[in-house]
């Protein structure tokens, strides 16, 4: 069913219509990637 026919079936009913989430941001800030002190430490 589409958005549009289910805004009218919703308006017939007197329904609010249900609102979609949007995208999750990332929350503060991150630390900082710790560089190898030698070779192998990835």
């Amino acid at each position: 069913m589409n958005h549009k026919r289910l805004r009218r079936l919703y308006a017939e009913q007197k329904l609010q219509v249900r609102r979609r989430g949007g995208r999750k941001r990332a929350m503060g800030t991150r630390a900082p990637m710790v560089l190898p002190q030698a070779a192998d430490q990835r």
